[in-house]
């Protein structure tokens, strides 16, 4: 009888104490595939359909959302660790995961909830991301970076791109990256778009981006983890100076979607987004707000220098071209604007030589632009 007692003692002991396995919460639109722990609310795969790719290499410890709080808090972040709850519905009808984390610590923040939520689009690989965080009381946040996602699976042939002015790419982001490297980008700043790609040249990949049309403070973010893994997070800011600060919900969305091709394949899904916007749909040229020569323009040059280094080649260009051939200028011509641009302001007076040089191929025939 004793001997029974120990078995089936030592049955209990090793049942209680064996991993549980995660179950799974999802949300699937027959191309994209959401997985999520149904008890803390981490990401467990984020699988393309069409050919099996899974973006997560491995669960992790890295959470959804990491919420940076201004100086003098009693700590610096929150995390979903700091949780002690996580309640996670999905709705298969409306292909939308909603989570919620509540009951954190310390004692200060016992009415603090944080709801993320992920839509799949119907008929595309496209998830749409926001977070909705109230109850931090006097706690103002900093920075929200959310979406987060850590571990992403390695690929050959990969290569990150992002859209810093002309573009950059690389094919060593896990070599540069390893440990605790970050690659961070600003939008409105540096990034000419917001969004980036990460992705097997031809095959798989990464598609991030936002649909917000307000232009509003950003980051978004590369981070390296321990054995050349990789990690995406986009950075929200939420605008302090007004409102209710124990509050923050996102005024746009993030867009995490998978795609096969290669950094110009990712430029064409932003563009199919960027031109049914606002100012594309009312542009200057559409609106006829422009001079002519605008729309006659054949060729355009980005002056990178000053003018006696920009026009003779511009002018080159033009004779062999056999075409209009303008000059995008951003600066460097050695004169304000308004002495080389004398349309832009009537009263300016063309005194200095480099905006005499400018005056000159007037009657040429070549025209500029200033922004």
């Amino acid at each position: 009888m004793n001997y029974r007692y120990r078995i089936f003692a030592l049955l209990i002991c090793i049942t209680v104490l064996s991993p549980v396995p995660a179950i799974a919460a999802e949300i699937n639109n027959g191309l994209l595939r959401l997985s999520f722990d149904d008890t803390t609310g981490q990401l467990l795969s984020f699988k393309d359909l069409r050919n099996g790719h899974d973006l997560i290499a491995a669960p992790g410890t890295e959470g959804l959302w990491k919420i940076d709080l201004m100086p003098g808090a009693a700590k610096p972040d929150l995390t979903p660790q700091d949780a002690m709850f996580a309640y996670v519905h999905a709705d298969p009808a409306t292909k939308t995961i909603v989570i919620t984390w509540t009951h954190f610590q310390p004692d200060q923040l016992e009415r603090l909830a944080v709801r993320a939520t992920a839509t799949l689009d119907d008929n595309a690989p496209m998830s749409r991301w926001r977070i909705a965080v109230e109850g931090l009381g006097k706690l103002s946040p900093a920075a929200i970076r959310f979406p987060r996602i850590a571990n992403i699976a390695p690929q050959e042939d990969e290569t990150l791109a992002v859209p810093v002015w002309m573009g950059e790419r690389t094919t060593r982001a896990r070599e540069l990256l390893n440990g605790t490297g970050r690659f961070e980008w600003e939008y409105p700043g540096m990034l000419s778009m917001q969004c980036l790609a990460l992705y097997r040249n031809n095959g798989p990949g990464l598609y991030a981006a936002c649909d917000d049309t307000g232009a509003r403070a950003k980051r978004f973010a590369v981070f390296g983890q321990p054995e050349k893994a990789l990690g995406f997070e986009l950075t929200q800011l939420p605008e302090n100076g007004s409102g209710d600060t124990s509050r923050y919900e996102s005024p746009y969305s993030v867009l995490l979607g998978t795609f096969e091709g290669d950094w110009f394949t990712a430029a064409e899904r932003y563009r199919a987004w960027a031109l049914q916007q606002s100012w594309a749909t009312q542009s200057r040229l559409d609106t006829g707000a422009v001079a002519d020569w605008v729309g006659k323009t054949g060729i355009w040059i980005w002056n990178r220098g000053r003018s006696e280094g920009v026009l003779g080649p511009a002018m080159a260009l033009q004779e062999r071209a056999q075409m209009p051939v303008s000059v995008f200028c951003t600066g460097g011509t050695a004169v304000p604007t308004m002495w080389a641009f004398p349309n832009t302001c009537p009263r300016a007076r063309a005194t200095k030589p480099s905006a005499r040089r400018w005056a000159t191929r007037r009657p040429r025939g070549f025209m500029r632009w200033s922004i």
